[in-house]
C-alpha cells in the first residue's frame, strides 16, 4: 500500500479519516503493516449534513 510506504518512511505530518456511517461486514485494514506504533494527536472533527464525520490528525511517531 502507497500511505503504509510513506507513514514507515516517516513523511506524512498530517492525515484526514473520513468516517461513514456504514458496515461493511467483516471490513478491510485502513494500513497494512506498520513498522512502529504512531499516535494520532490533537484532532479536530467536522460533521456533515449526510452523517459522515471528518477527522484531522497530526502524526507523532516518537
Amino acid at each position: 500500500m502507497t500511505i503504509t510506504s510513506f507513514i514507515n518512511l516517516k513523511l506524512i505530518n498530517e492525515m484526514t479519516i473520513t468516517k461513514a456511517p456504514i458496515l461493511l461486514g467483516s471490513g478491510i485494514a485502513l494500513f497494512g503493516q506498520l513498522n512502529q506504533v504512531i499516535k494520532l494527536e490533537e484532532a479536530k472533527a467536522t460533521a456533515f449534513a449526510n452523517e459522515f464525520i471528518q477527522v484531522k490528525y497530526q502524526v507523532n511517531y516518537s
